[in-house]
Formats: structure tokens, C-alpha cells, sequence
């Protein structure tokens, strides 16, 4: 191979080289271009959710209108029964019927019972004639004791017999007086005047004693019965001013006051009021329902409360919470952050909260399905 042929074959293998290179590096370049590419369309592709929120402040609940369901009944309810089992064959009176002292409410059939004083009788007779004997026997055993012609114990035996005849003498006597005492309780009568509010028997019914037979209501005092929760009992006093409207009676209110606090839970964590009307209506019957409306004066510890939308408090296994907006570096967007609160009470104004939040903080009030702590969002 001569010398140009050497040259010409140096200068392809360099040009061949440098094309090499420049391919290597337009490729490099291009792979940068392309992973700077796909970082800006991802941060371009990633949009961040808008959530609705709010800033919590308290507010004041140191006096309050609450409203409660309830009963009226009069202040002197008198409820009757029997003292004795029996069948009732005759029911005096109705609802609504005014009975008078001595007045007949109800009777039990009292043929067993008259049955039972016949026999009490023979059986005091019985006793009777054994007593008289067993005394004469004694007699005529300690007179044979004085003329030493009986020994010490045949007076001993005659004094017991006497005296076991006597105490069986006395047991049917009172055995007697408790049935005719018995025949008595067939018959049930009212010892005041009163309206009669139920009837809960008829006739040819089998009672035992002890059940109620009719309600009487007493007096012209008429109360209102409500059942008060556990949570607002301690702001319930005697003579604190209250509303009662019935329903039934349309387009008035009559005023009443608290009569009674209860100290002993009613069931369910809930504690019986007693209030009493100022203003009695005409129309006012037992058991009628009512609507308590009083206004409470709370402790000055519970004067400040936080009360938020229920849509912005959730409960899951691990309890209850809200979502506190934690705001970023960037203008606009925030961080969800999960928070545990405590609730005290569902109101018509929303969820009062006893104990994790503050004033200032604001928290997500729509979206919990969806959100997650630590999610970013933007603030609305």
C-alpha cells in the first residue's frame, strides 16, 4: 500500500470516529432533553384536589333555650288495687268519671271468700271445744295432784295439752278475723275525691293484688314529667322558669316551674325533671303530651364552646376527628393532618366540641371520603 493510500484510509477511520462521537453525544443530549421533558409534564400532570374549610371560633352557650318531650299527670296521682286474687265482677267507673270518698271503684267475686269465713268458723268452734276441754281436764288432774292421787307429771302433761288448746284456740280466731278482713278487700273504694284518669281491668277478669286496677288524679295541681340527659342535669335547679305547650291545645304556651330535680337516673343515663304549671288549660288530661322549652344557664367552664358542621367530624374504629389544614410553603395549598376531638353535644346549630381544637384552626368541612392525612390540597 503506498503513502496516499495509507493517508486516505487515516482519514476515514478519523471522520468514521468523530461521526461515532457525535452520535454518542447528540444521543446523550437527547436523553437528557427527554428526561427534563417527562419531569415537567409530570409536575404539570400532578393537580392538587380543592377542599372546602374554616377558620373555628367559640361561641357563647352560657345561656340556652333546650326543649324536652314530656307527660302531664297531676301532683296527686293515686293509683288503686286490690289487696287480695280474685275475679272482678263489677267496674264501677270510666275515664273521666268524679268519684267521692267511700265511692265503689271495682268488686271481686267474694264467694271464696265467704266460703272461707264458714270455714274459719267451724274450725275456731272446733278449737274451741278442744280448748274448754283440755282447761277441765288440767282442772281436774291438779285437783287429784293436791290430794296426792296424780303425780307431777300428769299435771305437767295436763298444763301443756291446756295451754296447746288455748294457742290453737287463738291462731283460728285470728285466722277467722284475717278472712272476714279478706271478704272486705273484695270491694274497692275510693277515700277522696278524684276524676279517673284509666281503667286498666273489665270485668271477668282474673287480677292478682298488688295490680292496678284504675288511676285516679287528685287535686287541681297539674305536673309535667320529662327525662333530662345526664349532660345538661346540672343545670337544671328548683323554681327555674320553663314553657309547656301541648300540642293537642293549638296556639298557646302556659308557664311552669321546675318542682323537682331528680338525683337518681331514670334508665339510659337520664334523670326525671318535675315542673309544675302556673297556668292550668281547661283541656289538660293525663298522660297528655307536652314540649318543654327552659332556658339553662351553663357553668362558666362551658360558656365558650366550638361548635362546627357535622359534615367536618368523622368516627372510625380508632375514634373521632377532624382534618386540620396545615398550610405549605406554597401560597395556596395545604396538608391534611388528621386530629382526635372530643364531641359534647349534637345541636341544631351543629356538633359542639368538648376538647381538640381551638380557636384559629382551621379544618376540612366537606370531602372526609375522600381525603387522607398527609394529602396536599389547595385551600379555598
Amino acid at each position: 500500500m503506498d503513502i496516499l493510500t495509507k493517508r486516505i484510509c487515516s482519514h476515514v477511520r478519523q471522520r468514521i470516529r468523530l461521526h461515532v462521537v457525535l452520535r454518542a453525544a447528540l444521543f446523550g443530549v437527547l436523553l437528557v432533553l427527554l428526561s427534563t421533558g417527562c419531569e415537567e409534564e409530570d409536575a404539570i400532570v400532578e393537580r392538587l384536589r380543592p377542599v372546602k374549610a374554616m377558620t373555628v371560633l367559640s361561641a357563647d352557650t352560657s345561656t340556652r333555650t333546650r326543649s324536652f318531650s314530656g307527660t302531664a299527670q297531676t301532683a296527686q296521682e293515686v293509683r288503686l288495687s286490690f289487696r287480695v286474687n280474685g275475679t272482678v265482677v263489677d267496674v264501677a267507673v270510666a275515664v273521666g268519671n268524679r268519684v267521692s270518698s267511700g265511692s265503689l271503684i271495682a268488686a271481686l267475686d267474694d264467694e271464696p271468700y265467704r266460703v272461707a269465713i264458714e270455714e274459719a268458723r267451724a274450725d275456731l268452734a272446733q278449737a274451741n271445744a278442744s280448748r274448754r276441754s283440755s282447761e277441765a281436764e288440767y282442772q281436774r288432774v291438779r285437783q287429784l295432784y293436791t290430794a296426792d292421787n296424780a303425780s307431777r307429771t300428769e299435771l305437767d302433761e295436763a298444763l301443756a295439752s291446756a295451754e296447746a288448746s288455748r294457742a290453737d284456740y287463738e291462731a283460728r280466731a285470728q285466722a277467722l278475723r284475717r278472712a272476714e278482713l279478706d271478704l272486705s278487700y273484695t270491694q274497692l273504694t275510693a277515700d277522696r275525691d278524684c276524676s279517673v284518669a284509666r281503667v286498666t281491668v273489665e270485668v271477668n277478669e282474673n287480677v292478682s293484688s298488688g295490680t292496678e286496677i284504675v288511676r285516679l288524679n287528685c287535686g287541681d295541681t297539674w305536673e309535667v314529667l320529662i327525662d333530662v340527659p345526664e349532660s345538661q342535669i346540672s343545670a337544671f335547679a328548683n323554681d327555674m322558669d320553663a314553657s309547656v305547650r301541648f300540642p293537642s291545645i293549638q296556639g298557646r304556651q302556659f308557664r311552669a316551674v321546675v318542682s323537682e330535680v331528680g338525683v337518681a337516673s331514670a334508665g339510659n343515663t337520664s334523670f326525671p325533671v318535675t315542673l309544675r304549671l302556673i297556668e292550668t288549660p281547661e283541656a289538660i288530661r293525663s298522660n297528655l303530651a307536652a314540649e318543654v322549652s327552659v332556658l339553662l344557664r351553663e357553668s362558666e367552664a362551658a360558656n365558650e364552646a366550638i361548635v362546627v358542621p357535622a359534615s367536618a367530624v368523622s368516627q372510625d374504629q380508632n375514634g373521632t376527628f377532624v382534618y386540620l389544614l396545615e398550610r405549605s410553603q406554597e401560597p395556596d395549598v395545604a396538608v391534611l393532618r388528621r386530629h382526635a376531638v372530643s364531641v359534647a353535644e349534637i345541636t341544631k346549630r351543629g356538633i359542639e366540641i368538648a376538647e381538640g381544637l381551638e380557636d384559629g384552626q382551621s379544618i376540612l368541612v366537606a370531602g372526609h371520603s375522600n381525603a387522607r392525612d398527609g394529602m396536599r390540597v389547595l385551600q379555598r
